[in-house]
């Protein structure tokens, strides 16, 4: 029965002896607790990043035209602000609040989006980047909102807790020249400490107080420097796709219409084949006014 099994086979007692063995599998590596905790905590954050940024949806950070997503935005942070303007109590804290909350989960979202469309550009994901909402200026328009949501949070802080040494008369106004006083001048350089200068008579008078500017300090540090460092992220990865386009014009294909401005300056490279390049990529994003442009470059006009 045996030696029918190996004839169907093709085999012989010789042969069989002689088959080759299969190579053993490669010995699985442990991977040590400081790899497990890493990834642990990798996968956390992620996590924790996706949750913060799901936050700002209400706020419309998911909607891709971009006169609907600064009207939802707006809409959103005037009710909060007549909520957090109200002489009641507790109420405007709670307003506030979530307004804070959605400027940090509007600038989250803002760095999950270009995570999401550098995984395009380096071809870890499949999409077209220009379905995603520019988050640009949204993210820009949102820290604004600072501007006017601590001056108020001052302000009912005071009314609530009375943390600072402030007059009776004092108004909506002398709160805001206070956060300049404390908070937004204190990013620049701080010349004026050197001579004195201050634009606020509202002072500390508890350490709460002194806390609640900490916080606003903090955040807007965060808030200006993650910007900032998100801003050249951009232009350095339109830079470098924009760069390899004779080898690979699919990468600049893949920034989609931010690489436009860049691709057209390629079209007077003194490389045809740089120029050649760039002329299909694009065609390949099919903007109107990108086409309109090429063929006035190429018109020499």
């Amino acid at each position: 029965m045996v030696f029918g099994w190996m004839k169907r086979k093709g085999m012989t007692p010789e042969t069989a002896d002689a088959a080759p063995a299969t190579d053993p599998a490669p010995p699985i590596v442990p991977r040590s607790a400081w790899q497990r905790f890493t990834e642990g905590l990798a996968v956390a954050l992620d996590a924790l990043d996706n949750g913060i940024a799901r936050i700002a949806i209400p706020f419309g950070v998911l909607v891709r035209e971009p006169r609907k997503r600064f009207a939802i935005l707006q809409g959103v942070f005037a009710g909060l602000f007549l909520l957090g303007a109200l002489p009641i109590p507790y109420v405007p804290l709670f307003a506030l609040g979530a307004g804070y909350v959605g400027v940090l989960a509007i600038s989250r979202a803002w760095v999950v989006n270009e995570g999401k469309r550098t995984a395009i550009v380096k071809k870890l994901a499949d999409g077209n980047p220009d379905d995603l909402p520019d988050l640009r200026w949204t993210s820009l328009v949102s820290a604004l909102q600072l501007l006017v949501l601590f001056p108020l949070l001052y302000m009912q802080a005071q009314w609530h807790f009375h943390l600072y040494k402030v007059a009776e008369s004092a108004n909506f106004f002398d709160w805001v020249w206070f956060s300049f006083d404390k908070t937004y001048l204190k990013a620049l350089p701080d010349w004026s400490i050197l001579y004195g200068i201050h634009i606020s008579a509202i002072d500390f008078d508890t350490t709460w107080g002194r806390h609640l500017v900490l916080l606003s300090r903090l955040t807007f540090d965060y808030i200006l420097l993650q910007g900032l460092f998100r801003l050249l992220a951009i232009r350095a990865t339109i830079r470098e796709a924009v760069a390899v386009v004779k080898t690979d014009p699919d990468v600049a294909v893949r920034v989609g219409s931010r690489a436009v401005s860049a691709l057209i300056d390629k079209l007077s490279d003194p490389d045809r084949a740089v120029r050649g390049a760039a002329a299909n990529a694009l065609t390949q994003l099919g903007d109107p006014d990108a086409l309109r442009r090429m063929s006035d470059a190429i018109s020499g006009k």
